[in-house]
Order: structure tokens, then sequence, then C-alpha cells
């Protein structure tokens, strides 16, 4: 028994996140990557970004996507004053 059990109080609730929440966050974010293209490796998604940027002047990054362990292109903006 913990010591503010025996004095009669009530254990502190512990706060986390909500489990229902995380689920549907991560449901989202599935449903997501689902939507976009997919790439094997990181010099693949890289060549495509490189293919865009030329044909239509947009800037992309390869990023790792930990849900499906492969690649996804981003979209970066323009820094101000370039």
């Amino acid at each position: 028994m913990g010591r503010n059990a025996r004095r009669g109080r009530k254990q502190p609730e512990r706060s986390g996140p909500d489990p229902e929440a995380v689920f549907a966050r991560e449901q989202l974010q599935r449903e997501r990557c689902k939507t976009k293209r997919w790439f094997e490796t990181e010099s693949e998604a890289r060549a495509i970004a490189l293919m865009h940027a030329a044909k239509w002047g947009e800037d992309q990054v390869p990023y790792r996507c930990e849900l499906c362990d492969g690649w996804h292109l981003a979209s970066r903006k323009p820094m101000p004053g370039r």
C-alpha cells in the first residue's frame, strides 16, 4: 500500500496522452501516407525531386517515413529574399 493510501488520500491520477487521440492521429497519418508517392531509397526520391525542380521549379526534399519505412517528398517553401 502506498503512503497516501494509508492516510486515506487518493493517489494522483497519472496524466498522459489519450490513447484514443493517439490512435486517431496515427490512423490519419497512415491514410496520408497511402496517398503520397513512395520511394524505396533516399537517392531515388532525391533524383525525382531534382527532376521536378528542373521541370516545374518545385523545391522538394526527401524524408524518411516512419510508417511505411520508405521515402516521400515534402515541399519546401522558398526562403524570403532568395
